[in-house]
């Protein structure tokens, strides 16, 4: 078709306009909306789209005939939709309008076409006209036959399109659900939304539909094979009470997109088009903690913490630089029932139900007709309030909307909260936090005038309701807009599975999850957030997680730049005593790790996400994120494998996302890695960009690299690729960075006394450490009978059966006094599960303990629970009494099993120790000298920089070495692994330079109990007369030095079954000048001699022989010979027994045998 085309710029409104008095085919007034990167709709006057292009080709068509775009099904009347033809034109704007009158669907139509260079913006209005209630399904479709291309589920996961079925990434609205469904009609699939705001299809070419986030529709988007049609669907009931009446808009984005990267090249022209839903407020990054106080927790800066949910002291908060942030509201209102127990009493009636609400909301609010206004209305047009276990009786949710009292009464709180905890918390809140926003399905048609949103229909009830969950988000952007004129923030918990509608207005998102998240969930998230940052809190029984687990979580959630986080059981009320910080044994375990990986993704969000990974693996199961632009002068990869199995790749990363002069090292294990190669080439060129941009790079002697990786099972690699100068620069920041952490938490905690590792003080008083006859001891002591002292620990216990358990405790007392209310007493708070509603339950016991004066004493206590018990929070008081208690020993047991210990610590040996400040004086001076040699490197040249940083290295040792024989291992802990850690840093960036890389460690992965193994280390990049090379090993395994990096290492008889850590260190350089130390850990699992397993191998033709198949592996260094013994049902025999078979030394040997009845 011959086509005369006319420009009509408007702004940046471009619309090219066709309209010939005849076509070769006779048509006239054909219509063409054509982007600046030639994407291209023709549509006649009448509406009908005649093609759809790229690039000037037009795309192969879907379906036959005429086909018009817009089309409308009304659900109340029958499931097909309509063709919406009408009359297009031109406006003067230059916007591409088509108006339609549907006399029989009693529907007034308007589609408004806007292109730009980069988009068509599509707006729908659909106004009623018969004045009743309405129910549709307005759908825009592109005919495209699409057969072998891939349709998009997320930035990763694609499906191949076939000739049959729907393609859709899409799941229902909460609560509707739970509705019957036409399940006779399965296209009218109401209620079923998009997972994602972008969604994309690519074959030849990728196009996407996208939507505005701050116009929350229900829609859904998809790909109908046997229809040929890619498609965007509006769940819209049009009803008087609206605002505008019986109306409804709908605006949308249709877009091209790069068909080698799909989604994520889709994104990437969205993050760049609307910049505003994606803006960033937060300055800081770092992990989330849940109503924990920092101050409890040991030099607590080192764990990156950035956001305090719950606020309990913000105060401290300030001073660690931590944003606070309230619990504002939640994702309903909680209350119980007066007088009303749900393990013994029948269910409650709805207006006792009720009735607790409106209390709840009028001891909140002052007003029960809060709710009364401002509740939702269920099917049945009543005030909806819903049965719960968790957390209350009941659960009401809410319209937030600010036109309505309860809104109006949440935003006219936000200056006074901001006042009190100023006032009466010392210290200033950061923002709020949203524990979720409500959600609920509301048929209230007086609320429906104050929705910005249209309602949708329910095709059960024939009525139209409000998605709730819509006004929350509207609440939400107010709130927003009011505290970031404030410089506040706002952050929102269960981000993860909530819609992308609410994530332009907030600044924060989280959510509490499992250990294993999925990568479809990262995908969701990362993709929402953009650059904003994504916060995690792992629920789980941290009893029984180690610390391979927790950093395999934390590996997980890095390779998305996702910062880890740590909470409590799931739900929070079935698990007192289970909140992982108030547990000093399982965050001591992983404060290594939480350093490595705090830091990373410190790092990694600095640098900051982007969709376009422009590397790729060569093994497409591994998950590969960038962060970062080589105009930054550094860009890093992240590469996840969370497989059992061990991964080889090669990751390519092409020149353009390369920076100068590049280097490749791992920042999850501090190594360089030297084998990356560079593509050869040469020349000027012009790089072109998958987003369509393109830009010249200077000469450049090679056109890429790669890099070769190894990743063991369940591993994480974090490639940072920059120049040498550049990764010097970044350390150097690190280090003076965690240096500076450090002075910061000296200052803070320059008065904290000593305190037990495992013993809390309580809110009442706080214990002292005292040493009796050379023993560490709690001290609790009181000048007079108005002071109270205690310590306090969670003791966890995890009970299946009540079984009775024995307190011990060893104590003596000096003139303890206690007036008429006081006690020298243990609180026992026994907690069990209420198997009826799911909730923990506590029962408090009070033991009292004699008063006076005494020399050390046991008591023992019978602890007799009624049902089985999660834990016991326990805590020895000297409440209202004078004098002064010692306690060195406290236990619980169970009165079956003496040796079975549940306390941390019973004899109170482990402590947090303080320097004395002398020892404060030298370390700190001996710090500010190394502050000032490693800031002066941030000016060293790249040549004199090695031997400076090297000579920083052996001043850490000296320092190191000067701690240890001070016997001031405990109090300097935090210094040691600050010298470690900067240690580490500088020599890798000096291994670096010099072209040194290792060590390599070759060593068994298995060991069997007894034997002596061969372990050779190796660096490479240096002569072997530079080189001395050590092994660290567990106390009780002997290890003899050989000769040339080659050792002997001979396992413990007794240590089957453990896993022993291995660090090589291998020190580069002369004896008198300085030298560069590298260091590699690696596991060796101790296994029996023999291991086998069996298996079932098939049945004879007859039936009657049965072949197993046992394979047989020798862990042993020595060839070995096995024979099978069988114990075998009666009348069942062996065949051909006796055979003896060879296994040679770490091999497996498959052994048939074959077994009949006799």
């Amino acid at each position: 078709m011959s086509r005369w085309r006319t420009m009509t710029f408007v702004g940046m409104l471009v619309a090219l306009v066709t309209m010939p008095i005849c076509g070769v085919d006779g048509l006239a007034g054909e219509i063409v909306v054509n982007t600046g990167d030639r994407f291209e709709l023709a549509v006649s006057s009448s509406g009908a789209l005649t093609e759809v292009s790229m690039d000037g080709r037009e795309l192969p068509r879907g379906g036959r005939g005429e086909f018009f775009p817009i089309s409308i099904c009304d659900v109340t009347k029958h499931a097909e939709f309509v063709p919406v033809a009408g009359k297009t034109l031109v406006e003067n704007d230059g916007a591409v309008v088509h108006r339609a009158e549907l006399a029989d669907l009693s529907l007034d139509v308007t589609g408004r076409f806007e292109a730009t260079d980069e988009l068509i913006s599509v707006k729908l209005s659909v106004q009623d006209t018969s004045g009743k209630d309405r129910g549709l399904l307005v759908r825009f479709a592109l005919p495209i036959q699409a057969e072998g291309w891939r349709w998009w589920d997320d930035v990763d996961a694609t499906r191949a399109i076939g000739t049959t079925g729907t393609y859709e990434n899409s799941r229902r609205i909460r609560e509707f659900a739970a509705l019957p469904e036409w399940h006779d009609q399965p296209a009218l699939d109401m209620g079923a939304h998009s997972v994602n705001f972008c969604n994309v299809i690519t074959g030849p070419v990728g196009l996407c539909y996208a939507v505005p986030l701050d116009q929350p529709r229900i829609f859904r988007t998809g790909y109908d094979a046997e229809q040929g049609l890619f498609y965007i669907v509006y769940d819209v009931a049009l009803a008087k009470e609206t605002e505008p009446p019986s109306a409804a808009e709908l605006t949308f984005h249709v877009y091209r997109c790069d068909p080698d990267w799909g989604m994520r090249s889709a994104l990437d022209r969205y993050y760049r088009l609307f910049p505003q839903f994606f803006a960033k407020h937060v300055t800081k990054e770092g992990m989330w903690m849940a109503f924990s106080k920092l101050s409890e927790v040991d030099n607590v800066n080192e764990f990156r913490f950035a956001l305090q949910e719950g606020a309990p002291e913000p105060g401290y908060d300030d001073r660690l630089d931590v944003d606070s942030l309230t619990y504002f509201t939640h994702a309903g209102l909680f209350a119980n029932i007066a007088d009303y127990n749900p393990e013994t009493d029948p269910e409650p009636s709805y207006e006792r139900q009720l009735d607790a609400v409106r209390e709840k909301f009028r001891q909140q609010t002052g007003s029960a007709e809060t709710f009364d206004a401002s509740g939702l209305h269920d099917r049945q047009g009543r005030l909806s309030v819903k049965r719960t276990s968790v957390y209350g009786h009941v659960i009401a949710q809410y319209n937030l909307d600010a036109q309505l009292p309860y809104g109006e009464y949440m935003l006219g709180r936000i200056p006074g909260v901001f006042r009190s905890y100023r006032e009466r918390r010392g210290g200033e809140l950061d923002g709020f936090y949203y524990d979720g926003i409500t959600t609920g399905i509301n048929y209230r048609r007086d609320h429906f005038r104050y929705a910005e949103y249209p309602p949708i229909w329910d095709p059960v009830q024939e009525r139209p309701f409000l998605y709730n969950y819509f006004s929350s988000v509207e609440f939400a952007k107010e709130v927003a807009k009011r505290l970031h004129a404030q410089g506040k923030i706002t952050m929102m918990n269960g981000a993860m599975g909530s819609s992308f509608y609410t994530a332009p207005y907030l600044d924060v998102m989280g959510s509490e999850t499992g250990l294993r998240i999925n990568r479809g969930s990262f995908n969701y998230i990362r993709t929402i957030c953009r650059q904003k940052p994504f916060v995690t809190l792992l629920k789980g029984n941290f009893s029984e997680l180690t610390e391979a687990d927790m950093a395999l979580f934390m590996k997980r959630c890095v390779a998305y730049g996702v910062f880890p986080g740590v909470f409590d059981w799931p739900p929070s009320g079935l698990g007192p005593g289970s909140r992982y910080w108030d547990h000093a044994e399982w965050y001591e375990r992983d404060r290594g790790n939480h350093r490595l990986y705090q830091t990373l993704c410190q790092q990694l969000a600095r640098a900051g996400w982007e969709p376009l990974t422009l590397a790729r693996s060569r093994n497409p199961h591994l998950a590969l994120e960038r962060f970062g632009t080589a105009s930054d002068g550094e860009i890093f990869f992240t590469v996840l494998n969370d497989a059992a199995g061990v991964a080889e790749s090669v990751v390519s990363i092409p020149v353009e996302a390369l920076p100068d002069d590049p280097v490749v090292v791992d920042e999850a294990t501090l190594r360089w890695l030297p084998d990356a190669s560079r593509e050869k080439g040469s020349g000027t060129f012009c790089a072109k960009h998958p987003s369509g941009r393109s830009g010249k790079r200077s000469l450049t002697p090679f056109s890429g690299l790669d890099v070769p990786l190894r990743l063991e099972p369940e591993s994480l690699a974090v490639l940072h690729v920059t120049s040498k100068k550049q990764l010097a620069q970044t350390h150097i920041d690190e280090i003076l960075r965690n240096l500076s952490l450090r002075n910061e938490m000296r200052k803070i905690d320059v008065e904290r006394p000593e305190s037990s590792v495992h013993w809390r003080k309580t809110r009442y008083g706080a214990y002292e450490r005292d040493n009796v006859d050379d023993k560490s001891c709690l001290k609790l002591a009181n000048a007079s009978s108005s002071q109270t002292k205690g310590a306090m620990q969670w003791v966890m216990l995890y009970q299946q059966e009540a079984e009775p358990l024995k307190l011990r405790l060893r104590l003596k007392c000096d003139q303890v006094t206690p007036d008429n209310q006081g006690s020298l007493h243990v609180d026992a708070v026994l907690c069990h599960v209420n198997m009826k509603t799911r909730f923990t339950e506590r029962k408090r016991e009070k033991y009292e303990l004699d008063t006076g004066t005494y020399d050390w004493r046991d008591v023992e206590i019978i602890i007799k629970p009624e049902r089985p018990l999660r834990s016991i929070q326990l805590s020895p008081y000297l409440w209202r009494c004078s004098g002064t208690v010692w306690i060195d020993e406290v236990s619980i047991t169970p009165v079956a099993q003496p040796d079975h210990q549940y306390v941390v610590d019973p004899t109170m040996d482990q402590w947090y120790e303080q320097p004395s400040a002398g020892c404060v004086k030298e370390m700190d001076a001996r710090f500010a000298r190394l502050e000032t040699d490693i800031s002066k490197l941030k000016e060293s040249d790249v040549d004199a920089f090695a031997g400076s940083a090297l000579a920083i290295v052996n001043a850490a040792s000296t320092h190191r070495q000067w701690i240890q024989e001070s016997k001031l291992d405990n109090p300097c802990r935090r210094e040691l692994r600050e010298l470690e850690d900067l240690s580490a840093r500088l020599s890798l960036v000096c291994s670096t330079l010099m072209g040194v890389h290792g060590p390599y460690v070759d060593v068994p992965t298995v060991a069997v109990p007894g034997e002596e193994m061969s372990v050779r280390v190796r660096v490479i990049g240096t002569e072997e007369s530079n080189l001395r090379y050590a092994i660290q090993t567990p106390s009780d395994w002997h290890c003899q030095a050989v000769a040339g990096g080659h050792f002997k290492i001979t396992v413990p008889q007794d240590a089957l079954g453990t896993t022993a850590r291995l660090t090589a260190t291998a020190t580069v350089g002369s004896p008198t000048g300085p030298v560069l130390s590298l260091q590699k850990t690696t596991e060796v699992r101790v296994v029996p001699a023999l291991e086998a397993t069996m298996r079932l191998g098939g049945v004879s033709a007859s039936g009657e022989q049965f072949r197993f198949l046992v394979d047989a592996t020798n862990n042993s260094q020595t060839p070995m010979e096995v024979s099978l013994r069988t114990k075998l049902p009666q009348n069942w025999q062996l065949v051909a027994p006796g055979e003896v078979w060879p296994v040679e030394a770490k091999t497996t040997n498959r052994i048939p045998f074959c077994v009949t009845p006799s």
